[in-house]
């Protein structure tokens, strides 16, 4: 390629010589290209000063040839310029304009010492001793002084301001947008290069050896397309996508390399239809129970009673009085209290070599088997009187009369498997009802130290929300989901096939409230220590704000296991009433004894929209005499209010 000088005779020029020197006088234009054609890029002749901003820019001056006389001739408004920078050059530093941040003259310069007298001290041993030229306290020559251009003579000038791109770093060179270096404004931008590893449109699409930059201020889709004959299926639904991708610092404002960051501003929500669906454990479907009996409306209600008390297991019987059995919902054995009537009764079942008695009671068909614990002799004449006292068979889990045990689990175990196995060879069993997860214990997760196996079973049901209720005669224990059917604030629209009782209004003999509100949580988070899971249990429908306290333990293994226990939890708090209800218990038909943990309904007879649902939290049988005598069962109900 050649250069033309454009003149009324034209000029070849080579540049495979000596340095080329411009004519005097003349304005040279500058055409790249070959000669004849329109040139494929023009460019302005290299200024001597430009500007950006507020800030002015003084590039270095063309070199002129050293072994020409020939110069670049300069237009009258650049000589302007340059005299007018030459000027100012010699200004003090604060009288200048801001955007005239050129190179400062030096002014330490030894010549213009001379200016200034005070620059050296005279020696006061030369006998100037005139108290005026005292040199003992020498002014500071700041002050009261105009702003002089030898103020900042200690630090170069360019240092001072607070952009760092007066002088463009390197990486600048690499930027591919030209116009940020001012050096490269009047040079030929660099050959554009096809890049091999990413073509819009195409199916090539390399990150492996050259990472892909975004366009500065462009909407980038990302298209897979398959081989061509090849029929993938595809997803209608747009994905997530960068918006407003642009430069995220420009590259003069910090000394770092910045060039090379892009800001992406992802949507903080997913798009419609790309939302994650994460598979998790459903719950399995409760199976079909044998609905409630239905009340009888009566007028009156006559009930044949028949209670006893013996000795087992010779079934001997007692006289008693004043018998009274109970359970609350977080107990695991029931309680047993009673008055002996006689001396021979009370021998039969004083403690012996053999531990405890165990006797047998029986009240309208329902059978009890106690431990005779505890007992008291009140004689006040002429009477004696004897108080026994006793526990279900299920207390044989707990101390003293289990050995305290420790464990670690070194094999993944079901919960259900570590209680039966806890439960061999004791005589007991549990039956696991399938309202409550069963959940899967890794090696090394979880242990128990100290603990009787009532105590460690108490644990493992309550890890997934449950409660533990023990039979009334068997050894045996049942384990189900404190909130078997469904939370509390689904009870209405439960279908009554699903209820446990129903007790109608003309049964009961005496009813009593006791307002008992608290905090209704809505959340509440509940995790693991150093396995499982972590979950976050929430109402449905709600912000899950207020939130109870969070439940750390090493039980918190599993979702379904976790949402158990946040719902058990959940489910105990809000407006709620404790109603406590007398009534008799029947030999058969509705509503039988009912025991904690059923959840029923109380109906009203006389309209039925007042009906109301509960779950029992604790029944107590009382007998006054053996016998005929009558029998009532008091029941404590949580009911709640939303």
């Amino acid at each position: 390629m050649t250069y033309i000088v454009p003149s009324a005779t034209g000029h070849v020029l080579a540049f495979d010589g000596e340095g080329y020197v411009p004519p005097t006088g003349e304005a040279v234009g500058f055409i790249f290209g070959d000669p004849g054609e329109p040139p494929a890029f023009e460019y302005p002749i290299p200024p001597s000063l430009l500007s950006t901003a507020s800030h002015g820019i003084l590039l270095a001056s063309v070199l002129v040839a050293t072994d020409s006389a020939e110069s670049y001739s300069l237009t009258p408004a650049k000589r302007s310029v340059r005299r007018q920078i030459q000027a100012d050059s010699s200004k003090p530093f604060g009288t200048r304009a801001e955007n005239q941040w050129t190179k400062t003259s030096p002014t330490d310069d030894p010549a213009e010492w001379v200016r200034h007298g005070w620059d050296h001290a005279a020696n006061i041993d030369a006998g100037l001793v005139d108290a005026v030229q005292s040199w003992n306290k020498v002014p500071t020559k700041d002050d009261n002084a105009p702003p002089q251009s030898w103020d900042m003579s200690i630090r170069r000038t360019d240092e001072q301001v607070p952009q760092p791109w007066i002088r463009p770093p390197f990486k600048d060179v690499l930027d591919i947008q030209g116009h940020i270096d001012s050096v490269k404004y009047w040079e030929r931008p660099p050959p554009v290069e096809e890049s091999t590893y990413y073509n819009p449109g195409s199916s090539d699409f390399n990150l492996r050896r050259k990472p892909y930059i975004v366009p500065s201020a462009a909407l980038i889709d990302i298209n897979f397309l398959p081989p061509d004959g090849e029929v993938t299926e595809t997803n209608d639904t747009p994905p997530t996508r960068a918006l407003f991708s642009g430069r995220d610092l420009q590259g003069w404002e910090t000394n770092t390399p910045t060039d090379s960051r892009f800001r992406h501003p992802w949507d903080r929500k997913p798009r419609v239809g790309t939302e994650l669906v994460w598979d998790y454990d459903q719950e399995p479907p409760l199976p079909d129970k044998d609905p409630a009996d239905i009340p009888e409306i009566k007028e009156s209600y006559l009930y044949m009673n028949a209670s006893s008390l013996k000795k087992m297991p010779e079934g001997i019987p007692l006289e008693f009085a004043d018998l009274q059995i109970s359970l609350d919902i977080d107990s695991f054995s029931w309680a047993m209290s009673a008055t002996i009537l006689n001396q021979a009764s009370m021998n039969q079942i004083k403690p012996g070599p053999s531990g405890p008695v165990e006797v047998e009671a029986k009240v309208n068909n329902k059978a009890w088997r106690f431990m005779i614990e505890r007992y008291t002799v009140t004689s006040k004449h002429p009477k004696t009187a004897y108080k026994v006292s006793g526990s279900s068979l299920t207390q044989l889990l707990a101390a003293p009369y289990s050995a305290k045990q420790s464990a670690q689990i070194t094999t993944p175990t079901n919960a259900l498997q570590v209680i039966q196995d806890i439960l061999e060879n004791t005589g007991f069993e549990i039956d696991w009802d399938v309202s409550l997860a069963d959940y899967t214990i890794p090696a090394g997760a979880w242990g128990y130290e100290s603990k009787t196996p009532i105590e460690v079973i108490d644990e493992l049901v309550k890890a997934a929300g449950g409660v533990l209720v023990p039979a009334t005669a068997l050894s045996k224990l049942y384990a189900a989901q404190r909130y078997r059917e469904a939370p509390p604030w689904y009870w209405p629209a439960i279908d009554s096939s699903s209820l446990d009782f129903q007790i109608a209004d003309s049964t009961i003999s005496s009813l009593s409230s006791e307002w008992q509100p608290t905090t209704e949580y809505r959340g509440v988070y509940v995790s693991g220590i150093t396995q499982g899971v972590a979950v976050d249990v929430k109402k449905n429908g709600s912000d899950g704000l207020p939130r109870a306290p969070d439940v750390y333990d090493a039980l918190n293994l599993t979702t379904q296991q976790c949402r158990g226990r946040g719902i058990s939890i959940l489910g105990q708090s809000g407006a709620q009433e404790i109603v406590t209800i007398e009534l008799p218990l029947p030999t058969s038909g509705a509503p039988g004894l009912v025991v904690p943990g059923k959840w029923g309904e109380i109906q009203e007879t006389n309209d039925s929209e007042n009906n109301w649902r509960a779950l029992v939290l604790s029944t107590t049988v009382s007998v006054s005499r053996p016998g005929a005598s009558r029998a009532m069962q008091t029941i404590r109900l949580e009911r709640h209010h939303y």
